[in-house]
């Protein structure tokens, strides 16, 4: 089972969070995906610690698909969905949401199916790695 999350504005929400300093942190995706999967397993008495994969995208999972059409270091992106929206714009890359093979997702993430492109779009986002080396994990012990 997958917990996905967007940290953006986590610290909005109606329970206490406390996200890490940024500032000069190179260890700040780490640290707040910590913090957030510690928060998640709170939740849920940790009940299913062991059966959760942690989709924890710092700071929206647009952020992830930047990856593929920017070759530089999403995770610092001051706003990756307007960054996301404004790259896709000059690439006329036309999303229609009525259509479900042409959908945003289907669309915007097609450059994650193929794994030596995934291992390559990784490299540009701590969060993203993390996420797809807990899958591996989880692949190694089938």
């Amino acid at each position: 089972m997958t917990v996905q999350l967007d940290t953006a504005e986590i610290e909005n929400q109606d329970f206490k969070f406390i996200r890490p300093n940024k500032n000069n942190n190179l260890n700040y995706s780490t640290e707040l995906r910590n913090k957030v999967i510690e928060l998640i397993d709170g939740w849920l008495e940790n009940n299913y610690k062991n059966e959760l994969l942690y989709a924890i995208a710092i700071e929206e999972l647009e952020a992830w698909c930047l990856t593929i059409y920017e070759k530089k270091d999403s995770s610092i992106s001051a706003n990756p969905k307007n960054q996301l929206m404004r790259i896709l714009s000059k690439r006329n890359i036309k999303i229609d949401g009525n259509n479900r093979a042409n959908s945003f997702e289907q669309k915007v993430t097609k450059g994650f199916r193929k794994f030596k492109k995934l291992n390559e779009f990784m490299l540009y986002n701590e969060s993203l790695e993390m996420f797809v080396n807990e899958v591996l994990e989880q692949l190694k012990q089938i």
